[in-house]
């Protein structure tokens, strides 16, 4: 054999072990099932010269079809099993999720799952239980009594005031001025005319209206009177009808109130206490400042009625 030959015919073998590392590379990227490997898969048609030349232009027509695009197909697919978990599985777990919280049965109001609820027809599985979830945080019942809330029972909203509620500050500053009017209409002209020196012709506007411009140091001004019983006395009879007949109830925070069920009973209690008495302190300031106000009136209208025996 010449040399000719001899590297021709090594040049033949390094090219065959070339392709046959090749046609390995490809199986084992594509897999040996793959239709370009199968004898028994149909030839490709074989496309016009003019394909390729250029002379023609072929657009293929869209099929008019009410499928989905791939893509969208794709991405609800990708929802659906991105949890690993069949959809049938998952709709079993929240109808048993949702029978549990009462022994099997489903809470009242909320009805059986149908296979036509959305909620169970919904692709994303996270949703759905989210669905689920707030049915029974909104219609569940309650427990028992004085025991914690569980997922079913929800905090009652704000009740609107009633029309004593609302009147309640306007009825305790007009017995606060009548209390005042009584004081400065009776029982300070009572003492004044037990005083052995008591002027004759001095009527109660003319005392009143001396404290405008001056402050009282004589003995025939207006006299100490015992109002700080009374208006103590009025107070507690007014706050202790409220307590009693229960018409004016506290209302906590909403956020309070949210947390006050899961705390002990007796840090409840307290809490509850404290703003009771923190809104008797204020209702009783709020009096306070009106009984400066009628003082005021008093002492203004003193100034420009005249006078009053």
């Amino acid at each position: 054999m010449s040399a000719t030959s001899r590297a021709e015919a090594r040049r033949k073998a390094i090219l065959s072990r070339g392709s046959d590392r090749l046609n390995k590379l490809t199986t084992s990227a594509r897999g040996e099932d793959h239709p370009a490997y199968n004898e028994n898969a149909p030839p490709a048609a074989k496309l016009p010269t003019d394909t390729f030349l250029g002379d023609e232009l072929i657009m293929p027509t869209p099929p008019a079809t009410s499928s989905p695009a791939p893509h969208e197909q794709m991405a609800s697919d990708a929802l659906g099993s991105e949890s690993g978990i069949p959809v049938e599985l998952q709709q079993e777990f929240i109808r048993a999720l949702m029978g549990s919280g009462g022994m099997g049965m489903p809470p009242p109001g909320i009805d059986q799952p149908q296979a036509s609820d959305p909620m169970f027809n919904n692709e994303d599985p996270m949703a759905a239980m989210m669905n689920a979830l707030s049915q029974l945080t909104g219609q569940a019942p309650g427990g028992m009594p004085g025991a914690p809330p569980s997922a079913g029972q929800s905090v009652q909203p704000p009740r609107p005031k009633t029309t004593l509620q609302k009147l309640l500050p306007v009825m305790h500053l007009f017995a606060t001025w009548i209390l005042l009017g009584f004081f400065v209409a009776f029982k300070e002209p009572e003492v004044y005319a037990e005083k052995p020196h008591a002027m004759v012709g001095q009527g109660i506007w003319q005392r009143w209206g001396e404290l405008n411009w001056r402050k009282e140091s004589s003995i025939l001004g207006v006299q100490p009177v015992a109002f700080f019983w009374s208006f103590v006395t009025l107070q507690l009879g007014l706050h202790s009808v409220q307590i009693f007949t229960k018409s004016n109830p506290v209302q906590l925070p909403s956020l309070l109130a949210m947390a006050l069920p899961h705390l002990p009973p007796t840090l409840s209690f307290v809490i509850t206490n404290a703003f009771s008495y923190a809104r008797m302190v204020g209702s009783l300031l709020d009096d306070l400042a009106g009984l400066v106000v009628g003082i005021g009136l008093v002492i203004w209208c003193a100034t420009i009625v005249p006078g009053w025996q």
